[in-house]
């Protein structure tokens, strides 16, 4: 009943956001730019969009036959982005990554789980590059922020990662990377050393349009070879969208098929996601 309620309750934020979207991108302004002009920027919104690096980003995930009973595991997840200027050529990053769970019974004995995952900061050195690439580098970590033992794995975590973004002409595709190790915590909960990649490759069309294709494949080295990786794979779709003169957003929507998944993992998973851009 619980991840039921949450389920409307995600699906009616999902629907106001679209809605003020659709409202805000229907009002009269006052003089409209060329429709040359329009491409150009709904162009440039959607290069921003792509980037690993610059943006907040709401994701809405709902995993379907996920667990032992076989039913429904939802995911909020929220992406905040700091970037500031260290000297005139070079740029730091922090990204965190924070997300909130609602998902039936996974096992026998177990009840239905609300709450709050682990956190996952991420921090990145960004050297000066050319206009279409760009990389960062630097550690990640993860605070045992779970609010049960079925939410997170109770360490505090540390490692590297790595992300890099490239575009030619109407082509976007990139790659973020992670590896973990857990140093302290909770003595009762095993020791783990989990990576993950994000990967995109997507194609600009008009008026800020998008199709592509991603993966979001993580490996919890430290689990049975069976249960060791997830890979999703499958389409995504975007539309650049204005708010005002200084802010930009972008809807997306994508589905996965767990090509490989763990014993009790989901078979597909269908994500609603909401982008800010500001200029």
């Amino acid at each position: 009943m619980v991840p039921k309620l949450f389920s409307l309750t995600f699906a009616t934020i999902g629907f106001a956001l679209v809605c003020t979207v659709v409202a805000r991108t229907q009002e009269a302004p006052a003089p409209q730019p060329s429709p040359t002009q329009d491409l150009k920027e709904a162009a440039q919104r959607q290069e921003e969009a792509a980037d690993p690096f610059a943006s907040l980003i709401f994701q809405y995930d709902t995993s379907f036959n996920y667990g032992y009973y076989r039913e429904m595991q939802q995911k909020l997840e929220i992406q905040g982005v700091v970037l500031s200027d260290v000297g005139a050529e070079h740029r730091l990053l922090t990204r965190t990554v924070a997300s909130f769970y609602a998902f039936s019974p996974p096992g026998p004995g177990v009840g239905s789980q609300v709450g709050f995952g682990d956190l996952n900061p991420q921090f990145f050195y960004m050297p000066k590059m050319g206009s279409n690439v760009q990389i960062g580098y630097g550690p990640a970590f993860i605070f045992p922020t779970g609010t049960s033992q079925y939410l997170g794995l109770g360490k505090w975590a540390v490692g590297p990662d790595a992300a890099i973004l490239a575009i030619r002409k109407n082509i976007k595709y990139g790659v973020l990377v992670e590896n973990v190790w857990s140093v302290a915590g909770d003595p009762a909960r095993p020791n783990y050393s989990e990576a993950s990649l994000d990967g995109f490759y997507s194609w600009t069309l008009a008026h800020g349009d998008s199709v592509g294709v991603k993966t979001d494949t993580t490996a919890l080295w430290s689990a049975l070879d069976s249960n060791k990786w997830t890979v999703p794979f499958g389409p995504s779709f975007g539309h650049i969208v204005k708010f005002d003169e200084d802010h930009y957003g972008q809807l997306g929507l994508a589905f996965f098929w767990n090509v490989v998944r763990p014993r009790l993992g989901s078979t597909w998973t269908a994500r609603l996601q909401l982008v800010i851009l500001q200029r």
